[in-house]
């Protein structure tokens, strides 16, 4: 076994210099991938992520999660087999994007308001793109149709409901076999101090995009590099599905430029896979509280393929462009109507905590 432990250090030691030596043979594409990448994360990945980051984590730490909770029990606990508390998650996941659902599971598994098994299955449901980057640039941009971008949108929150209430089905017949007892869930206690509370999520927003928008910049310099090796090898054609893999961005870009039914495909598993880098991001705060990725990279598997056949099947028999294509790299502006319904959600969010605990006090003191 030691052996074996051994000869696999020995291939990642053998990889890793094999990759410097790389690095060091194409600095010039290095760079500029480098360079473009952080360009991405300045202009658009930390001012969309940050904000919401910090809301999510306010949502969690402020309660507002467990007043949406006594709204949407009977939904969560029919369909998903989760607490109530979860809606959250899996609306801010659906709007905002990852990983900010698979931060708010791991908040709410860290207050002890989710089990392991129902945190890892959360993750798996709420961690998607958000609509934003689909129907604008996806759709819009990429392949001159807002109405092709919008299907591939609610094809994949669809069939991540799904899998998610089928994933369900079967953790709960597991769980009857075991005969275990219902888990013991903490309860909501306030924080007497919000400047503290606002200090700690904001702290750990920043921290959180910023490693984020690293995993960006090294995946894009991967897939440049491996990009040049196909060309040289005369493989460029698997180029879009090495990018669909890896990194979701690119790989929506290649596979828009590949065009027809298979790069309407690979568009569609692009959007619902997500991408490695996608998995990395949310290790960060999946890792430190033990939570597998496991049944995540299974549901979002099965979430991609069955996300790119319905992308397939419509532009098969329903596609026609509407709008010219300029361009596939991201951009920032997105629909007024659209920021402004997640600005709005996202301050009621806020204030309805707020509110309800005022109406409380004034029931008691009467």
């Amino acid at each position: 076994m030691r052996n074996d432990h051994k000869a696999s250090s020995s291939r990642y030691a053998v990889a890793v210099l094999a990759g410097a030596v790389l690095l060091l043979a194409e600095s010039n594409a290095v760079g500029d991938a480098a360079l473009n990448a952080l360009k991405l994360c300045a202009t658009v990945i930390i001012p969309s992520l940050f904000p919401y980051m910090v809301i999510a984590g306010m949502i969690v730490s402020l309660g507002a999660a467990d007043l949406i909770g006594k709204w949407t029990r009977p939904f969560c606990r029919r369909f998903f087999r989760l607490p109530g508390e979860s809606a959250g998650a899996i609306l801010l996941g659906a709007l905002c994007g990852f990983p900010v659902g698979a931060q708010t599971a791991s908040s709410l598994f860290e207050q002890k308001r989710l089990t392991a098994d129902e945190a890892e299955r959360l993750i798996a449901i709420a961690n998607n793109t958000g609509p934003a980057f689909v129907i604008e640039v996806v759709g819009a941009h990429c392949w001159g149709n807002r109405g092709f971008g919008l299907f591939v949108y609610v094809s994949q929150i669809v069939t991540a409901f799904l899998i998610g209430t089928l994933y369900a089905q079967f953790s709960h017949k597991t769980e009857n076999s075991k005969n275990t007892d219902p888990p013991k869930r903490a309860r909501y206690v306030p924080k007497k101090d919000l400047l503290t509370t606002l200090a700690e999520n904001v702290s750990k927003a920043a921290l959180s995009v910023l490693i984020v928008s690293g995993f960006v910049v090294f995946f894009a310099v991967v897939l440049s590099l491996l990009s040049r090796i196909l060309a040289k090898i005369g493989a460029d054609f698997l180029l879009p599905v090495v990018g669909v893999l890896l990194e979701f961005t690119s790989g929506t870009a290649l596979s828009a430029k590949l065009g027809g039914t298979l790069g309407a495909f690979l568009t569609g598993l692009a959007v619902g896979w997500s991408g490695i880098s996608v998995f990395a991001q949310s290790k960060v705060f999946t890792s430190p509280l033990s939570l597998r990725l496991t049944p995540a990279a299974v549901s979002k598997a099965i979430q991609g393929i069955l996300t790119g056949g319905a992308a397939a099947l419509y532009y098969r028999f329903f596609f026609t462009r509407s709008v010219s294509v300029s361009t596939c790299i991201p951009i920032t502006d997105t629909p007024e109507m659209l920021v402004l319904g997640e600005v709005v959600l996202l301050i009621l969010f806020c204030l309805v905590p707020a509110l309800y605990e005022k109406k409380e006090r004034r029931t008691r003191a009467s």
